[in-house]
């Protein structure tokens, strides 16, 4: 069996999984949960879509969503108008030369420089040196990430899957067992304060569940991916605390931006080799 039609049955059997949990546990009361649930099929359906057209459609597709993350990144930094149209220049060229089979971009490694640089001296003082190191972080992985997912399309459609299933089964257990004496431990209260011991462990336990039906479960792998996706999103979430919002956009639904959704993707897509 394809790893696209696994996929396809991994996702759907995934989704209808944690819908049935949503309904007993949370009996229907959170919106958010339903609001993410169908966004998540919604993202689920267009990857795999994509991906069945074939390479060019698949990279059409990571390179508007790594522009669009981009552009989500330079608002956070609140960068000026001509800094930004420069960046996202840099961007858009750095993107069209991997997606049309080019060895190396131009500008790849020219935009977190870009980025660093911009922010170091638009940013206020007393935050200048992270919002510089914060931006040149995610604009890099951006980059990276993107060159990872059209080179290896049917790691990323696994990555995507077992990063969706962790973050999806991790607002579950957080939701419903993070009240409870060391189940509702939080790990950076000021930072990422919905992050529990309960929601990493009913994670985890998801993660664990579609990488052996994908066929990918290693300890290695399994381990790079829990941290990643941890990490990933604890350093989006300190990089929208740096810049005084709640969300890095807001057309995303359930979840803001897809920097919102995708922070933990963008993290591990340039380790994708080292996962599978």
């Amino acid at each position: 069996m394809k790893l696209s039609q696994l996929f396809i049955i991994t996702a759907v059997t995934a989704t209808g999984l944690l819908g049935i949990s949503a309904l007993v546990l949370l009996k229907l009361k959170s919106k958010l949960f339903w609001t993410r649930w169908f966004t998540w099929l919604g993202i689920t359906i267009a990857f795999t879509s994509t991906y069945l057209l074939g390479q060019t459609s698949f990279n059409v597709l990571i390179c508007i969503l790594s522009f669009v993350m981009m552009f989500e990144l330079v608002r956070l930094l609140k960068l000026e108008i001509f800094s930004s149209t420069l960046v996202l220049l840099l961007s858009w060229y750095d993107l069209y030369q991997i997606a049309t089979g080019r060895s190396a971009a131009v500008f790849f490694w020219l935009i977190p420089v870009a980025v660093f640089v911009l922010a170091l001296v638009e940013s206020a003082k007393s935050i200048r040196i992270k919002s510089a190191v914060g931006g040149m972080y995610w604009s890099l992985f951006i980059s990276l990430g993107f060159v990872q997912l059209v080179q290896y399309p049917d790691k990323s459609l696994a990555l995507l899957l077992a990063v969706a299933c962790f973050d999806v089964a991790s607002f579950i257990g957080g939701k419903t067992l993070g009240k409870a004496g060391t189940w509702g431990f939080h790990f950076s209260p000021k930072t990422s304060p919905n992050k529990t011991v309960a929601g990493l462990i009913t994670g985890a336990v998801a993660l664990y569940l579609v990488l052996v039906v994908l066929g990918k479960f290693s300890i290695h792998g399994f381990a790079i991916v829990l941290v990643g996706a941890v990490l990933g999103d604890y350093l989006e979430s300190w990089i929208k605390r740096l810049a005084g919002v709640k969300d890095a956009a807001n057309w995303l639904p359930g979840f803001g931006g897809l920097l919102d959704r995708f922070d933990s993707l963008v993290l591990l897509a340039p380790f994708a080799l080292f996962i599978f």
